[in-house]
């Protein structure tokens, strides 16, 4: 491939996801969440554990572990030691928590309806197709 296109790709997915954190930090500021805070947060819907979290978003149970203690610190989740594994804890929302994870996915559907306002159902459609494809290479 092309120096010049492979540049432009990555400076696009770079982009992209600059434009998602700026755009959920700005909506979001009133709660002073990171970005992996917000992530934990819509991704937990009544429990989940850490290394699920871990896994979908692709970063360390490490980080993981750290976003979940600074949300317990602001009152958004708690944990508990899973009763079938002492290694994992279980995930809840609180019911500030619950409220915020849901304004979170108000931010995202916001994002998602300003990124993609001028597609058509098929190039949806294709851009789906593309993206699968994209994970399933570098993931499989």
């Amino acid at each position: 491939m092309e120096n010049a296109k492979s540049e432009f790709y990555f400076s696009s997915f770079n982009k992209l996801l600059k434009a998602y954190v700026c755009f959920a930090q700005s909506e979001l500021k009133q709660y002073n969440l990171s970005p992996n805070e917000i992530e934990v947060l819509s991704f937990i819907k009544e429990k989940s554990c850490g290394s699920e979290v871990a896994r979908e978003f692709n970063v360390s149970k490490t980080l993981v572990s750290r976003s979940v203690s600074y949300l317990e610190k602001k009152k958004l989740l708690v944990s508990e030691p899973s009763t079938q594994d002492k290694r994992e804890k279980i995930l809840t929302l609180t019911d500030e928590g619950k409220k915020i994870s849901r304004e979170i996915n108000e931010m995202k559907e916001k994002f998602f309806a300003k990124t993609f306002k001028h597609f058509e159902e098929r190039e949806m459609l294709v851009l789906e197709a593309l993206l699968k494809l994209l994970l399933k290479n570098i993931f499989d």
